[in-house]
């Protein structure tokens, strides 16, 4: 039960980590696994030593010594190297998660300060994975805008976005805004909903148009 609990949970985890496009989640997970496994190998191979199972054969002894310091101290190894790659995965992670929270937060308090009518803040997706951290890319933030029809976008938006975002979060980003058109409804109905010309009741009555 024990080993189970310590695998099949992160084994889930990078499974579903493939399946839904999370590489961070994946790997992170996966590395766990494999230290999982060498722990309870370890654990194992020390508790069989210490409770005396040796083999039966004469003068085996010391070379069944040497090979289990051998291993011990290997899979050791492996543990502690996994186990920075691992904090190093989840550091990386948090790092990508808060940047990308703190970017939609920055871009949000922009649109709430400026209050423009007709003007309204779509959506704000953070491109910034753990590959990009270890190449140096810079993060690439996409920002969706919503304004009138009458209204004319600023040509510099995404530039003073830029500033602003790198000026809070203390390092250079990369911004891109784009506009969509946003018609804002009306708080009586229209007597002809979605554009179509009315037609009256005694029309539908009678099948044709009245006189």
């Amino acid at each position: 039960m024990a080993i189970a609990v310590a695998l099949v949970p992160p084994a889930a985890t990078s499974g579903l980590g493939i399946a839904f496009g999370l590489p961070g989640v994946a790997l992170a997970a996966a590395i766990l696994v494999v230290v999982n496994l060498l722990a309870i190998n370890l654990s194992a191979l020390v508790l069989f030593y210490l409770a005396g199972f040796k083999p039966l054969e004469a003068g085996t002894f010391e070379k069944t010594r040497a090979a289990v310091v051998s291993r011990v101290v290997t899979i050791a190894i492996g543990i502690a190297v996994l186990s920075i790659v691992l904090v190093l995965v989840t550091y990386a992670t948090f790092l990508t998660a808060s940047f990308e929270q703190q970017s939609r937060a920055a871009i949000q308090q922009e649109f709430d300060e400026a209050d423009v009518e007709g003007v309204e803040l779509v959506s704000v997706t953070v491109d910034y994975k753990i590959i990009d951290i270890v190449v140096g890319n810079e993060p690439r933030v996409n920002v969706l805008v919503a304004i009138p029809r009458e209204a004319r976008a600023p040509p510099d938006l995404a530039q003073r976005f830029d500033d602003d975002l790198t000026d809070e979060l203390g390092r250079d980003v990369v911004v891109r805004v784009g506009f969509v058109e946003a018609q804002i409804s009306d708080a009586e109905p229209q007597e002809s909903p979605l554009g179509w010309p009315s037609v009256s009741n005694e029309a539908v009555r009678t099948g044709g148009v009245p006189a």
